[in-house]
């Protein structure tokens, strides 16, 4: 289950990866928010780790950039936040966590570079980061990547 989570939060990088950005960095989260599964599953992640009444998975950005050798470099941060209301013992916290990879148009091939967790108080995510190597090195598959988020 704690691979499943860890694959998910790498694999929403994947999912950005197949815009053709050219040039400088572009901000593509509206598109990767509009053109895939990546925010329900996001969510759906919260939903089962995230603490209290109010659990939120959200995409804070998604960049994708070339580079010379004709690969993309994918700069990805999503946020889960853990909150509840309850009045006697109310909580409201955001783990933040970010990273980037590269992503291979021709064979839709990403490999993650890396990834980091801020803001992580009960250190659950940063500890799960560091037992599996922050993703390093990790690669997928990203299924028909040309088409993912065709123009």
């Amino acid at each position: 289950m704690i691979r499943r989570l860890l694959c998910c939060l790498c694999g929403l990088l994947a999912l950005a990866a197949p815009f053709p950005a050219a040039g400088q960095p572009r901000d593509i989260t509206a598109a990767v928010v509009a053109r895939t599964q990546a925010a329900a599953l996001l969510d759906g992640i919260c939903q089962q780790f995230c603490l209290g009444s109010r659990r939120e998975g959200r995409i804070k950005y998604v960049t994708a950039a070339p580079r010379p050798d004709g690969l993309l470099t994918i700069e990805a941060a999503v946020t889960l936040r853990s909150a509840d209301d309850n009045p006697y013992l109310p909580f409201d916290r955001t783990v933040e966590v970010a990273g980037h990879g590269v992503l291979d148009p021709a064979t839709c091939r990403f490999t993650v570079g890396m990834a980091r967790v801020e803001q992580d108080v009960q250190g659950l995510f940063h500890e799960l980061l560091r037992h599996y190597g922050f993703f390093a090195g990790w690669e997928y598959d990203v299924p028909d990547c040309r088409t993912v988020l065709a123009p």
